[in-house]
């Protein structure tokens, strides 16, 4: 991760994380206090380190969820997930989830151990219907209100915007 003050024109580069499996599909996440998260993916999991508004580590890589649907067909994969802030040092992440023969979209909310709060990952939450193959989260959020969107296919039907 690298974090860049435009207007100091600076920059701060987090330290190499040397994982056993490649990466792929970052995001990344800044509340308005610093405080930061990038996520990745390792094959089907997802991954998410922290960092504190210095740029300190303060939660090494994690695992959020295992099993995350990252592939609608073999010629095409995307980023099966979001991240924004909420409040300082707190995070909703949103991916999507194969809950037998459908993909749901799930949400977790993510606090990063910044004093005085301690690191926790809520459970999952499922936000789409369990009924349709849901993928392609993303998450906006707007003061006190955060909007969720997904790409939705049915069982029958053409695909809609969920």
């Amino acid at each position: 991760m690298r974090w860049e003050d435009v207007v100091a024109a600076t920059s701060v580069v987090s330290p190499f994380y040397a994982r056993p499996v490649f990466p792929e599909d970052f995001a990344v996440a800044a509340d308005s206090a610093g405080n930061s998260v990038a996520m990745w993916r390792e094959a089907a999991d997802l991954y998410a380190v922290g960092f504190d508004n210095t740029h300190a580590q303060v939660m090494a890589p994690t695992l959020i969820q295992a099993g995350v649907a990252y592939q609608d067909s073999i010629e095409h994969m995307y980023r099966p997930y979001a991240i924004v802030p909420t409040t300082q040092g707190n995070f909703l992440i949103a991916y999507a989830f194969v809950t037998g023969a459908v993909s749901d979209i799930m949400t977790r909310t993510l606090a990063l151990p910044i004093a005085p709060q301690a690191y926790s990952l809520g459970a999952p939450l499922a936000v789409s219907g369990g009924i349709h193959y849901s993928l392609f989260p993303d998450l906006a959020v707007s003061k006190d209100r955060i909007a969720v969107g997904w790409f939705q296919r049915p069982g029958i039907g053409p695909p809609r915007a969920g």
